[in-house]
């Protein structure tokens, strides 16, 4: 039984802890993964590939992102593009569950995703998703928030 609450430290998910918890899966760091892919799941071989030289952020964003798989299991060719979302999403939510954290980075660093990304210790494209996702509260919130912030 996969323990939650021992997956976390004061940035909130832990994403270490949680693969870590996959005590027959392994993570292999390598230099042969396709340009642009950062990270890839085996489930046959039970093995998370990651992709060398990444920043903390990239590897911390990426992991989540491939726990995630981990934990959903193998999928068709048919459905990849819709568990590739899925497991995006959750990563974002997982990694980046305050909205007003998110807020309060965007304001500090004047709008910079980069810098912003950066602040909270995820890369770039999982911000974005986080975003891109927002609930309709957290959205009108953030909103008036930087509307007041950013004038």
């Amino acid at each position: 039984m996969l323990d939650r609450s021992r997956c976390r430290d004061h940035r909130g998910h832990h994403p270490w802890r949680f693969i870590g918890q996959f005590t027959d899966w392994r993570v292999d760091w390598v230099n042969w993964l396709p340009e642009g892919r950062w990270g890839l799941t085996l489930h046959r071989e039970k093995r998370v590939l990651m992709a060398e030289g990444l920043d903390q952020a990239e590897r911390r964003s990426t992991i989540a992102h491939e726990t995630g798989h981990v934990v959903r299991g193998p999928f068709s060719v048919c459905r990849k593009l819709y568990e590739e979302s899925l497991v995006e999403r959750q990563a974002s939510r997982l990694l980046l569950p305050s909205v007003r954290r998110i807020g309060h980075a965007l304001a500090w660093n004047h709008g910079d995703y980069e810098e912003t990304a950066d602040h909270l210790w995820v890369d770039e494209q999982l911000l974005n998703v986080r975003l891109s996702t927002l609930a309709p509260r957290e959205h009108a919130w953030l909103r008036e928030q930087m509307e007041t912030i950013l004038l």
